[in-house]
């Protein structure tokens, strides 16, 4: 939300899953200086108990 309040499209309304758990999404390339950006969010640790 805080990227988007800054003019900055993002690829996916809601952030995808990723490989081993994580979510993803994808800055748009023309808000980036032509780069496509990928922000990764890691999997939750595993608790203990599982």
């Amino acid at each position: 939300a805080a990227i988007k309040d800054k003019g900055v499209r993002v690829l996916y309304d809601e952030p995808r899953r990723g490989s081993m758990g994580s979510r993803i999404t994808f800055l748009h390339p023309k808000d980036c200086h032509g780069v496509l950006t990928e922000l990764v969010t890691s999997a939750p640790e595993p608790s203990p108990d599982h």
